[in-house]
Order: structure tokens, then C-alpha cells, then sequence
């Protein structure tokens, strides 16, 4: 019985592991195909992968001027 825990759970956590990337890769290939990624996401599952990639969507302030990054203009 322990042997078949000590394989069962390392192969359910690489099983959990490939589809949580499998998910995110398909959702940064559709934002990017769609170039959507400038907008706010659409579903929770598209707000999660932005999060856990690091990805935000940044709106300037009113009262502020747009500016290029430093080294772009």
C-alpha cells in the first residue's frame, strides 16, 4: 500500500503540474493571437494565468500624460 502511495501521488502532481501549463499556454497563445492582451480578461481562468505569469494590465492615471518608456522615444 505505501509503495503505490509513493508512486501514485508524485504522478498526480505531474499530471496536476502539465495540465495547469497546458492551460496557461493555450490561454497565452489565444491573447496573443487576439492581441487582447492590453484589455481586461475576460474570464477568471484568463485573470488567474496573467497573475501566476506576472502579466497586469496598467491604465494611465487621469491626471497624468501619457509618456514613452525611457530609451523608446
Amino acid at each position: 500500500m505505501l509503495v503505490i502511495l509513493v508512486l501514485a501521488v508524485p504522478a498526480f502532481m505531474a499530471v496536476a503540474v502539465a495540465v495547469g501549463l497546458a492551460v496557461v499556454t493555450v490561454l497565452v497563445r489565444r491573447e496573443d493571437r487576439h492581441m487582447s492582451l492590453r484589455l481586461r480578461p475576460i474570464s477568471r481562468v484568463e485573470a488567474a494565468a496573467r497573475r501566476l505569469l506576472g502579466v497586469g494590465v496598467r491604465q494611465p492615471e487621469h491626471d497624468e500624460e501619457p509618456t514613452a518608456p525611457v530609451g523608446r522615444r
